[in-house]
């Protein structure tokens, strides 16, 4: 089986551009990504597919400059294949909002919310909008997608229930509305 990490780093060296990104060991068999903006990683981070037993990234400097080749890495006994690091967003209307309504609860919120569920602890996880939140101005509920525009459709009930093995395509539900 496999899981999703996100790599997000807080800042990096400010002579760095891009970076490789390796599980396990810097290995040319191990090379998950290549040239990897530094700007993307301090921004919303990159996800990448890996199998449940990689605990350990690196990433590499690979542009010219001094630190060229210098390394860092991170391990987490955290990463595992029964947790999903669940990211809630709400766009398209100013009133409208998101919450995690189950097994815990966060929001609402007219903007985002992120939960890591642990699967072993919890069977699903349940997200809900509310449309009239902004009433006398309702707005349309278009459904929970992977991305802020295109992406795919992950669904339209509301409220939507995720399981472990369910919309594992991405742990982003952007709540769209119109």
């Amino acid at each position: 089986m496999s899981k999703i990490l996100r790599v997000q780093l807080p800042q990096v060296g400010g002579d760095i551009s891009t970076v490789n990104i390796y599980h396990t060991a810097i290995t040319a068999s191990n090379l998950i990504a290549e040239n990897v903006s530094a700007s993307l990683l301090t921004g919303s981070g990159v996800e990448y597919t890996v199998d449940d037993n990689i605990s350990t990234l690196f990433a590499q400097v690979s542009d010219d400059g001094e630190c060229l080749l210098t390394t860092g890495s991170d391990t987490s006994t955290f990463w595992g294949h029964q947790i999903r690091y669940i990211e809630v967003y709400a766009v398209g209307s100013s009133d409208a909002t998101v919450e995690i309504t189950s097994p815990i609860t966060l929001g609402p919120t007219t903007s985002s919310i992120s939960a890591s569920i642990d699967f072993r602890d919890y069977s699903t996880v349940v997200l809900s909008v509310d449309v009239s939140a902004g009433y006398p101005e309702v707005s349309t509920f278009d459904g929970w997608y992977t991305d802020e525009t295109g992406g795919s459709l992950h669904g339209s009930d509301n409220p939507i229930t995720i399981t472990l093995n369910t919309f594992t395509g991405s742990d982003n539900f952007y709540a769209r509305f119109s």
